[in-house]
């Protein structure tokens, strides 16, 4: 093999190096993306499930007050950084529960989670409508 031939050879393998690492870098990345909004995703619907089983003592206005309070309807999810906080220290999110009453026959509650995620800040909101209360 003559010398050209070694150095073209060895720009073709770089090239196709380069690709491959890119692409894992790409995987990596959207890996921890999945991973974050997974653990949201739970956090979320164990969220739902506490107002689901809540017990509202057949007045679904206890509910509607229940939630109204800050101190009820702010939560922190491990493995989350919130929105606009550095990564410093443990890492946690944060999620709110909103009851909206309005409504008697028809109660929404959002649950919205928001963190830092790898590409800026994320959120994830999680909708339900309670149409009947059954005693």
């Amino acid at each position: 093999m003559t010398i050209i031939e070694v150095v073209v050879s060895l720009s073709i393998v770089t090239v196709g190096a380069m690709m491959a690492l890119s692409c894992l870098v790409t995987t990596w990345a959207t890996d921890g993306e999945l991973r974050e909004r997974a653990v949201a995703l739970r956090a979320a619907r164990s969220a739902i499930e506490r107002v689901v089983a809540f017990d509202y003592d057949d007045d679904i206005q206890n509910l509607v007050a229940f939630y109204a309070d800050p101190a009820n309807n702010l939560f922190v999810i491990e493995d989350l950084v919130p929105a606009g906080i550095p990564d410093e220290g443990p890492a946690v999110g944060q999620g709110t529960i909103t009851v909206d009453g309005t409504d008697p026959d028809r109660i929404v509650v959002t649950v919205a989670i928001t963190w830092e995620g790898r590409r800026g800040p994320r959120r994830l909101a999680l909708p339900l409508t309670l149409t009947e209360v059954i005693p």
